[in-house]
């Protein structure tokens, strides 16, 4: 119990608990006082997703190699991947009764949070480097199951030939996608490209942070506006949403229950009977990463997604007001359950 009350009381956490706070609040009010339009939410939306996440994206693998990290990215994605079918199979048999398109957007509300634009951030300033590894990784799975399986079902896409090479343009093609994916391949080949010598140490020649730092000093500046742009994009969100609405829906309070509460228990079962597996080794920082990512808002895209193609809009924003509330009050109680637990 000393060590969850340590972590709850670290200046680290409490720092970005009210930082997140603080940051929702200035950007909710921002919008309601009109000072932040949909002209400013645009801006800030294309800033996030076009330079500082992708910086963010690609910073988070410049350390060292390390075959350990290696093998638990693969355990990580697979808990990614097995948590999402888990999530979506209790979403359709809990909405069961449901007409087949709102059920499965349902189940996808229930499953996909921000992992990008909340727990990412969140993690981050909570853990640091471990929080952003551990982010990134998620992140593979994620924008998989976002832009194929929830485009195809939310649009109501049928998979053509021109419809499957604009999904996958969508996915491949993300400047996240790309940033990570290329750190990623530079980092698992450190050990046989060209080497620098700095300090009697050898380091690839892509070591940015060792053999160009003011380069690696620049994205890590710029990647470091993640954090503040993404809470003020969620508090300006929030303030277009009828909150009055949001809190009599009972379908909204479900879902966002849900995935503020119950899916982090069902991921830390899932987390903790993989590591009973031999060689599955997590630090509790990791396993605290992993679940916060989970336990993250309904995810914007999903919600952009809802509203464009006008499908279940007003729940799905609903349910990203109130599950954004919900993550912020049991974040402290999620990071005690894992280090009691873990």
């Amino acid at each position: 119990m000393s060590d969850a009350i340590k972590a709850i009381t670290n200046n680290d956490f409490l720092s970005a608990i009210f930082t997140t706070i603080a940051l929702i609040i200035l950007g909710f009010t921002l919008r309601k006082v009109n000072l932040f339009n949909e002209h400013s939410k645009k801006t800030l939306t294309t800033i996030l997703m076009k330079i500082a996440l992708p910086c963010l994206a690609f910073t988070g693998f410049i350390i060292d190699f390390d075959t350990t990290i290696l093998a638990q990215s693969g355990w990580i994605i697979l808990f990614t991947v097995i948590a999402y079918l888990v999530c979506l199979f209790i979403g359709h048999l809990v909405f069961h009764k449901c007409h087949t398109t709102r059920r499965s957007i349902y189940a996808i509300l229930m499953t996909f949070g921000q992992i990008t634009l909340f727990g990412l951030p969140l993690v981050k300033a909570i853990y640091g480097y471990t929080g952003v590894l551990v982010g990134n990784i998620m992140s593979i799975p994620f924008r998989m199951f976002l832009y194929i399986y929830c485009f195809i079902i939310i649009s109501e896409t049928k998979l053509e030939r021109g419809a499957i090479k604009d999904t996958l343009k969508n996915v491949f093609c993300n400047p996240i996608i790309i940033a990570m994916l290329t750190s990623m391949i530079l980092w698992i080949a450190q050990p046989i490209l060209p080497k620098v010598a700095i300090d009697e140490v050898n380091y690839s020649i892509f070591r940015i942070d060792k053999t160009v730092p003011w380069l690696y000093k620049s994205l890590s500046t710029i990647a470091n506006l993640t954090m503040p742009l993404s809470m003020l994009l969620i508090g300006v969100t929030l303030g277009d949403i009828d909150i009055k609405s949001a809190f009599t829906s009972k379908n909204a309070w479900f879902i966002s229950i849900f995935r503020s509460v119950i899916s982090p228990i069902i991921i830390g079962i899932i987390v903790y009977l993989f590591l009973l597996i031999p060689n599955v080794n997590l630090s509790t920082e990791m396993v605290s990463a992993i679940i916060i990512c989970f336990a993250a808002p309904v995810s914007a895209v999903v919600n952009t997604f809802c509203v464009t193609y006008n499908k279940e809009a007003i729940t799905s924003s609903d349910t990203c007001f109130l599950s954004t509330l919900l993550l912020i009050v049991f974040v402290p109680f999620i990071i005690i359950l894992v280090e009691l637990i873990f």
